[in-house]
């Protein structure tokens, strides 16, 4: 299955502490993999990441983790977005269906 979304100009509404988490896959996921890239714009994003990539479980969410220099993985949290930022992304998951 080929996703790609783009979450322009994201508005909060009230003050979400979670993380960051896309519901609604089209297709039931067939594992936990890293599926794809993700690109963002004002977003706050770890001391020395270095990429930013998709992560889709068999609870069918995507997830956005960042990985950082000489350190461990970090996903994006509602507490790094204001208003009006945005999020370009692509992946690509096996199912299960």
């Amino acid at each position: 299955v080929h996703l790609w979304g783009h979450f322009s100009n994201i508005q909060k509404d009230g003050t979400p502490t979670s993380d960051l988490e896309i519901t609604g896959l089209p297709f039931s996921c067939e594992a936990n993999a890293t599926v794809g890239t993700a690109m963002t714009n004002n977003i706050t994003t770890a001391s020395k990441m270095v990429n930013l990539s998709v992560q889709v479980n068999t609870s069918n969410k995507l997830y956005f983790y960042q990985t950082v220099y000489n350190g461990a993985w970090v996903k994006i949290d509602w507490s790094a977005i204001e208003d009006n930022d945005d999020i370009y992304f692509h992946a690509t998951y096996r199912t299960d269906a």
